[in-house]
């Protein structure tokens, strides 16, 4: 009986679904009319009115702080769900990656590759997805001091968390680097290097730390130098290491991170450790009465994850107990920064859990106030403590220098624009030096950001197509070629998946992924936030297909042919795939998620996208080796959508619905005009200028993506240079007022903030924000070396 009453319940849920497509065919059928009609989109009703709602919770709160702008808004939102940065920059080599926050603290400790799991127990609040009030997730006016309200400290549901150092005074105060009592400034010494220097002053009182990773060790160096009447120095981690799984990656805190963490007497080092097996009656046998770095390596011969840390001239005291949200309720144990409020520390070794230790340093009365400290992260405890063993042995100079040296080497290698402005050229050399660090050096995929909250820490292809292009153009190409590798295998097959959210264009939920990627990555290819709703997004797979072949045009002689060689099947799959979402009859694309668009959409984005890709796979030479069948179908519907996009591009409706990018895409890369005196094109460049124009006379409460504006427009305006003196300034004014000031970076947004009388720059969300830095880069490129782009855009179909 039950099983004939679930039957009925499918057959009925079956005709129900049918009903509705048939229903979304007519619908759609009835609203094609000419060849200039505006294309309609079919979709459930009650299912948009729902997300409009939801989404619109979300994003409300925010449309008033971003003066109405809904991109602006949906990124200031993303803070709301995910929780904010407190990042001023990122430093890394491509195995271990850190996040370093405007007052000097770790917020992010990310090993073993840029997008793995972060190593740290450290989170700022956070909504979620919610349909209550979004709460304030970073402090504005209630802030306690004027730095916390210029940098917009994020609200910290545990503000002991992370790793930094502390000073104590004569007078017996401890001043940690979190607390809100500092004025902060940075700088990179030398320029050329990622060295990064944080200063904090407290009347007369200062606390410098010089942070730098070594290029080739999992080795962290963080030198502190401290001025006024300081008589001890403190140090406190609450490093968590971790092996995540696919999932765990976006998770804030974790609640298999952080198992043990022991003090080593015999090596002065502290390390917090992770094994398989996390059998804690084991483990507290073990680090009970005393151990060594070898000892534990005997006893989890498999390894591990083993973070230590020391201070290279030595410590006069220790701390290892629970972190401050573990350690509410487990007794008279304190960890290293609570422990430390009183100017002592216990010397407790070990603690089973979630670990927050510190070291000290006494200075003598008189005596040179400096102390190093020496992070390691390896698969064993003696691989950890060797590489501190070896900085003390040999000095943290010498491997400053080498980094100095190494990070110059790039720095000076980078192919830039003559520019007029000192700021400009500084920028964009930072911006090409932070992409570079944000790449995975073994597995070749590139990070969106190397933040944790928000999430940002995969590899978007969307994003990817256009750090690419910035690789290109700066001189690394080899570094292009390894990340297409890691596209190559990454590619999805398959001639059927789910796709749940296409019901609700009246589909069936099923897809075929075969050409598409996941629409972001980890390093080992698993899908990273959101996978179930987001299965792929068509833009993706279409800058991919163009990314792919203008790569090759940058490539010669032998390399080139086997890059095409190793990519032909990769570029041959994304095109045909394109090929499934291209309405020949309205000369548009069938609804597709676009940059996170829900439901299915096609606007504007996702067409001059998808014209990208099939125009640069249609113009592939005969050196590809494409079937000359294949070349003319997607030269066909390339060209299809292009008279599409033509015979609407006036129409105000379509300009409405350009999606995020739709507009700006429509002028580069996508071959739409064929010249920049069309009607068409000279409505969207008047349209670009008046945002670049409103957006650096502050008349917004902020900002996002200008840098891709000012790009787009300057290719479009470069033989008549209409708007150049706007442009000019507009890369000026990005360069040298917007940046967080002395580290060069961009978040996802600029808010402005009101400080004495002056409105200046506030970066949020995920600093730095690759994107937004390329952009720059490629600003920069097309105001004084716009022929470089010109073999990058693909012929008109």
């Amino acid at each position: 009986m039950a099983r004939t009453k679930k039957l009925k319940v499918r057959i009925a849920a079956a005709f129900l679904l049918a009903a509705l497509m048939f229903s979304g065919a007519a619908i759609d059928a009835g609203a094609k009319g000419g060849e200039a009609s505006e294309p309609f989109v079919p979709v459930w009703p009650g299912v948009k009115w729902l997300y409009d709602k939801v989404s619109m919770n979300m994003v409300k709160p925010h449309l008033e702080e971003s003066g109405g702008d809904a991109l602006f808004a949906a990124d200031l939102a993303a803070e709301s769900m995910m929780g904010a940065s407190n990042y001023a920059t990122a430093l890394g080599n491509g195995r271990l990656s850190v996040e370093v926050s405007p007052w000097g603290e770790l917020a992010v400790f990310r090993w073993p590759n840029p997008t793995f799991t972060d190593q740290l127990r450290y989170f700022t609040q956070m909504n979620g997805i919610t349909l209550a009030k979004a709460v304030a997730v970073r402090m504005g006016e209630d802030a306690p001091t004027p730095d916390w309200r210029r940098y917009s400290r994020p609200i910290e549901p545990c503000p002991e968390l992370g790793s930094s150092g502390a000073v104590m005074t004569e007078s017996g105060s401890v001043l940690w680097a979190h607390d809100p009592v500092w004025e902060s400034s940075r700088e990179y010494e030398p320029p050329d290097s990622t060295i990064l220097s944080t200063t904090l002053k407290s009347g007369d009182v200062t606390m410098t730390v010089k942070d730098f990773i070594h290029p080739d060790l999992d080795l962290m160096v963080r030198a502190y130098d401290l001025g006024g009447p300081v008589r001890r120095f403190f140090y406190h981690g609450t490093f968590a290491p971790f092996k995540a799984g696919p999932g765990e990656y976006t998770d804030p805190d974790p609640k298999k991170a952080g198992f043990a963490a022991v003090y080593l007497a015999q090596s002065d080092a502290v390390v917090h450790f992770y094994h398989e097996d996390r059998d804690r009656k084991a483990a507290l046998e073990l680090i009970s009465g005393g151990v060594t770095a070898e000892l534990l390596d005997l006893a989890y011969p498999a390894g591990g994850v083993f973070i230590a840390y020391g201070f290279i001239e030595g410590s006069d005291g220790f701390q290892v107990g629970p972190d401050s949200c573990e350690g509410k309720g487990t007794g008279a144990l304190s960890g290293g920064v609570l422990d430390s409020r009183d100017g002592e520390l216990e010397n407790a070794s070990y603690y089973i859990g979630k670990a927050d230790s510190a070291l000290v340093k006494d200075f003598e009365e008189g005596g040179h106030r400096t102390v190093t400290l020496a992070i390691a992260v390896s698969e064993s405890a003696a691989g950890a403590v060797d590489m501190i063993e070896k900085v003390r042995a040999e000095g943290a100079a010498r491997y400053r220098d080498e980094a100095a040296d190494s990070w110059r080497a790039v720095w000076s290698s980078i192919q830039a624009p003559k520019v007029p402005d000192p700021g400009v050229d500084r920028v964009i050399r930072r911006s090409v030096v932070n992409l570079i660090q944000g790449q995975d050096k073994e597995g070749g995929c590139v990070v969106a950001s190397i933040s944790r909250q928000p999430a940002y820490n995969y590899d978007w292809p969307r994003d990817g197509a256009f750090f690419d292009l910035t690789l290109d153009m700066a001189g690394f190409p080899e570094k292009v070629s390894l990340h297409h590798d890691f596209y190559r295998r990454t590619q999805m097959t398959g001639s059927m998946a789910p796709d749940f959210v296409r019901i609700f264009n009246y589909r069936l939920p099923f897809y075929k992924p075969e050409g598409h990627w996941p629409s972001n990555m980890a390093a080992d290819g698993t899908p990273g936030s959101i996978p179930s709703i987001l299965a792929f997004e068509i833009d993706e797979t279409a800058l991919s297909v163009w990314n792919f072949w203008r790569h090759a045009r940058v490539l010669s002689g032998e390399e080139r042919s086997d890059y095409i060689s190793r990519t032909r099947g990769t570029m041959r799959r994304s095109a045909n795939a394109l090929c499934d979402y291209v309405d020949m009859r309205q000369g548009w694309t069938r609804p597709a998620i676009e940059d996170d668009s829900f439901p299915p959409d096609a606007t504007l984005h996702g067409v001059a996208a998808v014209l990208t890709g099939l125009a640069a796979a249609g113009s592939a030479k005969e050196e590809w080796g494409f079937d000359r069948t294949e070349v003319e179908k997607w030269r066909g519907a390339a060209s299809v959508l292009r008279e599409g996009i033509r015979s609407r591009i006036e129409d105000p409706r379509i300009h409405e619905r350009a999606g995020w990018r739709g507009l700006a895409w429509s002028l580069w890369p996508a071959p739409v005009f064929d010249d920049f005196d069309e009607p068409g094109a000279v409505e969207i460049k008047r349209e670009l200028a008046a945002r670049i124009e409103e957006k650096m006379n502050k008349r917004t409460p902020g900002f996002a993506y200008l840098g891709e504006e000012i790009f787009t427009l300057a290719l479009a305006d470069r033989e008549k240079g209409e708007y150049r003196e706007l442009l000019e300034d507009a890369l000026v004014f990005l360069a040298n007022e917007v940046p967080f000031p002395g580290t060069d970076c961009y978040g996802e947004v600029t808010m402005w903030v009101e400080m004495d009388g002056r409105k200046l720059a506030q970066q949020r969300t995920s600093i730095p924000h690759l994107w937004n830095g390329v952009t720059v880069y490629l600003a920069a490129m097309a105001l004084y070396e716009p022929e470089a782009f010109d073999p990058m855009k693909p012929d008109a179909p």
